[in-house]
């Protein structure tokens, strides 16, 4: 058996700036691709006031990582893949796609 690492994804904190808008209240749309990101991507925004989060996730078990507030106003791709969370991040915004 061979043994291959088809991608890797490395952690990465928020930058100040990304802090200071999330923090701002302004509605930002956040893709989160894995379950994994979810987590990461809340354990780095902890203590950040979160309101205007609308959470575009690959699928519902990402979703479920999510605390209920960002959960019940995520936004799910209908395939865990890029082109459905490119129409899903899309659907966030007025005219996107359907």
């Amino acid at each position: 058996m061979v043994s291959l690492t088809a991608y890797r994804q490395a952690a990465a904190g928020l930058s100040d700036e990304a802090r200071q808008v999330l923090a701002s209240g302004a509605r930002v749309v956040v893709p989160l691709f894995s379950p994994r990101s979810v987590r990461l991507f809340l354990a780095a925004a902890g203590g950040l006031d979160l309101a205007g989060v609308v959470p575009v996730v690959i699928s519902e078990n990402a979703r479920a990582e999510l605390p209920p507030a960002l959960a019940g106003r995520a936004v799910v791709a209908a395939r865990p893949d890029g082109p459905s969370m490119m129409a899903a991040i899309g659907r966030c915004f007025p005219g996107g796609s359907p």
